[in-house]
């Protein structure tokens, strides 16, 4: 069974990435698309690059039934994550450099290691 997901912040460059992902992925499933702005309007709407977003999935306010919570974390996420994980769910914060799953406990995790400088003249950076 798909693990559910929501995205807040849907409707930005970070969440709309994160929705193509969530929603090529076999073992995932994309209940909730949360965002302050075009609330109401279907997912594929606001961002026409998601052609797999089923037309039922329009953005919102609530994250649903979502078992996993991904979001940008800013000056009120502390408490938003505690009240998700305090009704069971995974929180992964999607921050611009790096990201970190928060447990149950508070502790954030790295998912991925930063990306290492760039070698010297060559122009290439690892992933």
């Amino acid at each position: 069974m798909p693990t559910k997901v929501a995205i807040v912040g849907v409707t930005g460059y970070a969440g709309g990435e994160l929705a193509r992902l969530v929603l090529r992925h076999p073992e995932a499933r994309l209940v909730a698309a949360v965002a302050r702005s075009h609330q109401g309007e279907p997912l594929r709407a606001v961002q026409p690059h998601l052609h797999a977003a089923p037309d039922s999935l329009v953005v919102g306010s609530d994250v649903d039934d979502a078992e996993v919570v991904s979001r940008r974390f800013r000056r009120r996420g502390r408490e938003v994550a505690r009240a998700w994980l305090g009704d069971g769910r995974t929180v992964i914060d999607i921050e611009a450099t790096s990201a970190y799953a928060i447990q149950g406990s508070m502790t954030l995790v790295r998912l991925h290691a930063p990306r290492a400088r760039a070698a010297e003249g060559s122009g290439l950076r690892s992933h």
